[in-house]
């Protein structure tokens, strides 16, 4: 999946850039898979493969401020992720973390109807996890 931003925010456009050079990096893969144990690391590789076959896959970023609304949206049938600039402190580390956050929620409910709630979770967590090291 590519990651699009269209916005003027220049924090909010480096931020999708580096979010999108993490998420294809095949080290960042790598490393999701090392934090996991064997039965799932198997389960999860098959994911990991086709979220780097999917390159046609368009995912658009906006942003929106609501002081009001502390989440982010995601819309999974429109493949849109709204970031809500309101609650993002001006760092791009938050906004990068945020992104990847929301990526691989909507990713994985999207393409990983085979795995279970907890399992889904689970990834998501590993997901957070590691990212933080990358931001």
């Amino acid at each position: 999946m590519n990651l699009i931003y269209e916005g003027t925010n220049t924090l909010v456009k480096s931020a999708v850039s580096r979010a999108d050079l993490i998420l294809r990096s095949p080290f960042f893969q790598q490393q999701l898979l090392n934090n996991l144990n064997q039965k799932d690391a198997v389960k999860f590789q098959n994911i990991i493969d086709n979220m780097n076959n999917s390159a046609s896959d368009n995912v658009q970023i906006t942003t929106f401020w609501n002081p009001f609304k502390k989440i982010c949206i995601i819309e999974p049938k429109n493949m849109v992720i709204g970031l809500n600039t309101a609650i993002l402190k001006k760092s791009r580390s938050q906004i990068l973390q945020e992104i990847i956050k929301n990526y691989s929620k909507l990713y994985i409910n999207n393409s990983a109807s085979h795995l279970d709630i907890n399992e889904k979770q689970f990834l998501d967590r590993r997901i957070k996890m590691i990212t933080q090291a990358y931001a």
